[in-house]
């Protein structure tokens, strides 16, 4: 199951952040695959937050497994500031949509 995540001020402005999560899951709940990516004024071009993957493959997805996903992915991340947002906020934002983006591809997963 996957999920993208756009975090922008309106639609016809370049994102702020975006952050895309694909998910491999067995029966028991547990990750075979992860894929996090994480762009958006975090580099010229999306990048993987594979401490955020480790997080994930192996484990039981819950919600304990997903704010260390989320908080991984926010170290993985070296944001810029401009002016659509500042790297704190970005860093921060990496968080909250990469656990967003996990529970809303489990979701999909059923």
């Amino acid at each position: 199951a996957s999920a993208f995540i756009k975090l922008e001020t309106n639609a016809n402005v370049l994102a702020i952040l975006n952050v895309a999560v694909a998910l491999t899951m067995d029966r028991s709940n547990t990750c075979s695959q992860a894929r996090v990516f994480v762009g958006g004024g975090t580099g010229e071009t999306p990048a993987r937050a594979g401490s955020a993957e480790q997080a994930l493959v192996g484990a039981v997805v819950d919600a304990g497994t997903i704010d260390r996903a989320a908080e991984a992915a926010k170290s993985d991340v070296d944001p810029i500031s401009d002016h659509r947002a500042s790297a704190a906020y970005r860093a921060e934002m990496t968080r909250v949509l990469v656990a967003r983006a996990i529970r809303k591809a489990l979701e999909r997963a059923g």
